[in-house]
């Protein structure tokens, strides 16, 4: 446990000093980051509501 602490303590020192122009080895480290931590499952999201387009239904003939 203490190892893999360090090693992501490590990892954040160096992701910290890389320019911010440097943005594919940044995510590259903050991958590695994460496999480190764990739980690295993605989390499955179900909305409450329906998501969609609000619109009021078509009307059958657009006689008046």
């Amino acid at each position: 446990m203490a190892d893999r602490k360090e090693r992501v303590l490590a990892m954040q020192e160096l992701y910290e000093k890389i320019p911010d122009i440097r943005v594919a080895l940044k995510l590259k480290i903050l991958a590695q980051i994460r496999a480190e931590v764990g739980q690295d499952q993605p989390i499955q999201h179900v909305h409450a509501v329906h998501v969609g387009v609000n619109i009021p239904p078509r009307a059958a003939t657009y006689e008046q």
